[in-house]
């Protein structure tokens, strides 16, 4: 099946268009951002203080190990969109000396408001496609951090900000492209309260597997597929996840050879088994690793069979 990546929700028959978004497969990234985080960055608050201690005294050492461990994606942000990827994890850091706000993990990337300039001018550019921004990890954040961060958002997509309606189910993509709804923004966050268009974590769960375990992983991602309500949504983190023991091991290695290759192995033939509705947003390391099978496959699910079974 040849799918239009860049274009795949526009794409979608009137039948897809018109059922909850929490029923469509989607394609997404796990830390979505680490492409901008460069050699030399600094390092970041959710690092551990360990670490933080180690790159103070032999950073020549340490940073390259942090560096090669931190980076979960080579794609930037638009070549991730075109590839088909509709849902974005963020983790955001403030940075001491600086008035602006970064994406982070473990070292420092860029400045939010370039990477979302990027967002805005593919939404721009693709008028029948929507984007799920994931706010998940807030580190060194005031309260006044918080209301500029949301500021920015609003600033950067006027009017796109989809806000929460009396039913979930009210979300489809055909709703969101008549009112002109482009952005999804979850904040995982208490300030998601202050504002009608924060979707608070109870509306998108995305329970973390947190192993190296292929095994272990596929069990818990079939488990929370068959506990979920599909009056909201959920993100199937398929991702393994490396331990100190991990990076210890193999400190000249990396995310791309010792998790995101197991887990890609392991994950894709599980996805290829399910049926349309039944997987939500799915996010991975790397995603274009075997010529971007991931978001191929996951996009495919919503092909495979017409929901006819599932009430909303």
């Amino acid at each position: 099946m040849h799918i239009d990546l860049p274009n795949w929700m526009g794409g979608l028959d009137n039948e897809l268009k018109s059922i909850p978004i929490t029923s469509l497969a989607i394609p997404g990234t796990h830390d979505s951002m680490t492409y901008t985080i460069t050699k030399d960055a600094s390092v970041a608050p959710d690092s551990e203080k360990l670490v933080r201690q180690l790159i103070k005294f032999c950073g020549f050492i340490i940073r390259p190990i942090v560096y090669r461990w931190c980076i979960t994606q080579t794609c930037t942000v638009l070549e991730q969109l075109d590839l088909g990827i509709r849902y974005f994890d963020l983790r955001l850091a403030t940075k001491e000396g600086t008035d602006g706000i970064y994406f982070c993990h473990g070292l420092y990337g860029a400045k939010v408001n370039e990477v979302f300039q990027d967002i805005r001018d593919f939404l721009d550019s693709h008028p029948k496609e929507i984007v799920i921004l994931d706010s998940q990890h807030f580190y060194a954040f005031t309260d006044a951090d918080h209301e500029n961060y949301i500021c920015l958002l609003e600033r950067m997509f006027p009017t796109m900000l989809c806000p929460i309606p009396r039913s979930i189910a009210d979300v489809t993509l055909n709703w969101m492209m008549q009112n002109q709804y482009r952005v999804i923004a979850i904040y995982r966050n208490n300030h998601a309260e202050s504002k009608n268009f924060l979707w608070g974590s109870v509306l998108w769960p995305t329970p973390w597997p947190e192993t190296m375990s292929t095994d272990e992983l596929l069990k818990f991602l079939e488990s929370r597929l068959n506990k979920r309500s599909h009056s909201i949504g959920l993100v199937s983190q398929c991702v393994l996840t490396p331990t100190n023991g991990t990076v210890l091991k193999s400190p000249f290695s990396g995310v791309r050879s010792k998790c995101a290759i197991p887990s890609c192995k392991a994950v894709l033939p599980w996805l290829d088994q399910k049926q349309q509705g039944s997987v939500n947003v799915a996010i991975a390391d790397f995603i274009q690793i075997d010529n971007h099978s991931f978001p191929s496959t996951v996009i495919a699910l919503n092909y495979k069979q017409k929901l006819n079974s599932l009430s909303y």
